[in-house]
């Protein structure tokens, strides 16, 4: 399942790298907004530069764009990930699942908290 982020990361093009704003993660891909200027890419394949928020490592993961909704200034853009090394995915995987644990703990420990 998909957590919800906000943090950037890195289109690469045969040109540039390119800021993207993560909007939700999971182990499988992530949704992002990206610049509309991206939309006319030539190939469905994108090679994305993730830093997550707490991670000393640079993940470098080759993603296939699944989804691109045109916006006027932002497209929102799903990726799925099709390969990266096996030490990034587990990175990765690790910190999807802790951010997932942690979004299902929090609600019940709030409310004993208000129950107390």
């Amino acid at each position: 399942s998909r957590v919800p982020v906000a943090f950037y990361c890195e289109l690469m093009t045969e040109m540039d790298a390119l800021p993207a704003f993560v909007t939700s993660i999971s182990e499988h891909g992530l949704y992002l907004d990206s610049l509309a200027m991206l939309g006319g890419r030539s190939s469905d394949r994108v090679q994305l530069q993730i830093t997550l928020p707490g991670e000393p490592e640079t993940l470098w993961v080759m993603g296939e764009v699944i989804h691109d909704e045109p916006g006027r200034l932002f497209n929102e853009t799903a990726v799925r990930f099709v390969s990266m090394a096996k030490s990034h995915w587990r990175i990765l995987r690790r910190w999807v699942r802790v951010r997932e644990l942690a979004l299902t703990t929090q609600p019940s420990r709030m409310n004993q908290e208000h129950a107390a």
